[in-house]
């Protein structure tokens, strides 16, 4: 049983892991676009 739960543990850490890049991008995206709406005003 704790090694269950040490293994759903580790499952989740890798799932966060591959979100991670992800929402590096989007905050990235995110960024730049308020700056294109200040340049066409």
């Amino acid at each position: 049983d704790e090694r269950a739960a040490g293994q759903e543990r580790l499952d989740k850490l890798h799932e966060l892991d591959e979100l991670r890049p992800g929402a590096y991008d989007n905050a990235i995206i995110y960024k730049r676009r308020p700056d294109a709406f200040m340049i066409r005003t």
